[in-house]
């Protein structure tokens, strides 16, 4: 009887010495407020024929963790170039985040991918995980 309780206990600490959820519940608070975007273009520079085209994405957050690192947006399949915390308004965090359509000044656009709408972010321990977005707004309301 000794035995089995000794083996449980051990397994229970195990168990519970392993998870932590410091990082998950923090991150299971996070919310968009709000989510928009701002397209963009102008006229070919130079000799290029090529039109200089993209999107802006805003997205404000609350219970933004400070452990968090924002990494790319996907908007419409397309994934931003980056995604940084541009300014903190209330306590709500304003991430942002360029999408390069077609660019005859750049030489990277941004990468077509095969997922929805969302904030991919990075935990301190490199741990990759993201936020869907359910609903865009114009910019230019």
């Amino acid at each position: 009887m000794k035995i089995i309780f000794i083996v449980f206990t051990s397994f229970l600490l195990a168990c519970s010495g392993c998870s932590s959820s410091e990082n998950t519940a923090s991150q299971e608070n996070i919310q968009i407020v709000t989510a928009t975007f701002d397209h963009w273009s102008e006229p070919p520079s130079g000799n290029s024929e090529v039109p200089e085209r993209g999107t802006n994405l805003s997205l404000t957050i609350k219970n933004w963790p400070d452990n968090l690192s924002p990494d790319y947006i996907i908007y419409k399949n397309r994934k931003s170039l980056s995604a940084t915390i541009a300014d903190t308004i209330n306590g709500h965090a304003v991430i942002t985040g360029k999408i390069i359509r077609s660019s005859a000044r750049l030489p990277k656009t941004s990468e077509t991918v095969s997922k929805s709408d969302r904030l991919v972010y990075s935990t301190t321990d490199g741990e990759k995980a993201y936020i869907e977005i359910a609903n865009w707004e114009s910019s230019s309301k």
